[in-house]
């Protein structure tokens, strides 16, 4: 058995990972790892209950991890193992074999991590920093268990799977920018793997300023760089890729960032519920703000220095409007106030805009003088009066009407009377 991994299994009495009954079994680059149940062994070595024929059996090239025992040889079988890897940490076993029979470890046995990729979702393939990396002997094996070439790198790799050459590419942030600014990425390059790489390249098609010749990176060594799109004004994903050349052929990575383009705005629009007020009167604003862009703005303010009343303090998504009234009591002279707000978007300047509102604050104001020709007459005589308008406020007068009970023929309609005119009649 050639390149096998066996893990995450159960069984209810012996061998959980393997059992081993009566047989002369050859395995080669296994894999053993986190088989539980009954007595938790990961290989049960074993011969049928009536006796012969006994197991023979070789381990080669093994990582044996995280079992209750590693390895149980009943009495009269034997196991001969080579280059094993028995775990540290969360990966030892509670004890790494048991028998009866004969047991045979072999020369080179490692106490160490094996750092496997994602064991929880069931990737065994190991990790940069593996133990088993490099630990093997020849055992005549020339790929491993995706069919990539053996051995990468000084040595043979124990287990099912052997470490490539790899490499890594990091492109980073992804971020947020305002529309005509630049974003500038951070590009890491790393050999991961386990042999020296020659022209390594990166390319980005979306910033071209990405692109990079590389040339040699040595084992575990890595290169960072800056580069930079300048005058962004639209979203986009760009993804930057390396490849290098190793002795077992190409390798190559990619990573993509992500930049959101933002053009933030605000709008205000102040509106006074009247034009024009009588003087001592409260005058009530109502005040609109949208957030007229395409991010959030937080905090937004408004600010009005001659009517703090309007003054307000919150927040706005895109595209989202909010209206309050604020009013100005006791106006006495004419109004003429900005409202001004400002918006704070997630990244860039804040954001503002103004509206002004006039109020024309009036003091209307009217007089009439009435004057006999005399003040005494006889009996039966007419009775000539004088009467004068005058508009002494400081607006034009309309609908003016005269009217006397007691002298129908004084009643006139005067019609309209500009500031500071007068106009007089005889009745």
């Amino acid at each position: 058995m050639t390149n096998n991994l066996v893990a995450d299994n159960q069984a209810s009495t012996s061998g959980s990972g393997l059992y081993i009954r009566g047989s002369a079994a050859h395995l080669l680059h296994t894999t053993i790892a986190r088989n539980s149940g009954s007595a938790g062994h990961g290989v049960y070595v074993t011969n049928p209950s009536e006796g012969a024929p006994y197991s023979t059996v070789v381990l080669t090239n093994t990582i044996l991890v995280s079992h209750t025992t590693g390895i149980m040889v009943t009495s009269g079988n034997t196991a001969t193992l080579e280059s094993t890897l028995w775990g540290s940490g969360a990966w030892a076993n509670d004890t790494d074999w048991d028998f009866a029979g004969t047991l045979i470890t072999g020369t080179h046995n490692y106490w160490d991590n094996p750092a496997f990729v994602d064991p929880d979702a069931g990737n065994y393939h190991l990790g940069s920093g593996s133990a088993a990396i490099d630990a093997g002997v020849d055992a005549g094996v020339t790929t491993d268990i995706d069919g990539e070439s053996r051995p990468v790198g000084e040595g043979y790799d124990l287990g099912a799977d052997e470490f490539p050459a790899a490499l890594s590419v990091s492109k980073e942030p992804d971020q947020m920018v305002v529309s005509g600014s630049e974003a500038s990425f951070t590009i890491t390059v790393t050999n991961t793997g386990h042999m020296d790489l020659s022209d390594v390249t990166v390319t980005d098609a979306e910033v071209p300023t990405c692109a990079r010749v590389i040339g040699g990176l040595s084992i575990g060594a890595s290169t960072t760089y800056t580069c930079t799109r300048l005058s962004v004004t639209a979203d986009f994903t760009n993804t930057a890729i390396v490849t290098g050349t190793s002795a077992a052929g190409t390798v190559t990575d990619t990573d993509t960032a992500f930049v959101d383009v933002i053009t933030p705005s605000i709008d205000i629009a102040k509106t006074p519920d009247s034009q024009t007020v009588q003087s001592g009167d409260t005058i009530t604003f109502t005040i609109t703000i949208t957030n007229t862009g395409d991010a959030l703005l937080s905090p937004i303010t408004v600010t009005d220095a001659l009517a703090p009343n309007c003054n307000w303090t919150g927040s706005l998504a895109a595209g989202i409007s909010t209206t309050y009234a604020c009013t100005v009591p006791n106006a006495t002279t004419d109004f003429t106030n900005t409202a001004t707000v400002t918006g704070t978007p997630p990244v860039g300047a804040v954001v503002t805009d103004t509206d002004t509102a006039f109020v024309d604050v009036i003091t209307p104001s009217i007089d009439i003088a009435k004057t006999p020709d005399s003040q005494t007459v006889q009996s039966g005589d007419t009775i000539t009066f004088t009467i004068t308008i005058t508009n002494t406020g400081d607006v034009t007068l309309t609908n003016v009407v005269v009217t006397d009970v007691l002298a129908p023929n004084c009643a006139q309609s005067v019609g309209s009377l500009g500031v500071g005119i007068s106009t007089t009649y005889a009745c």
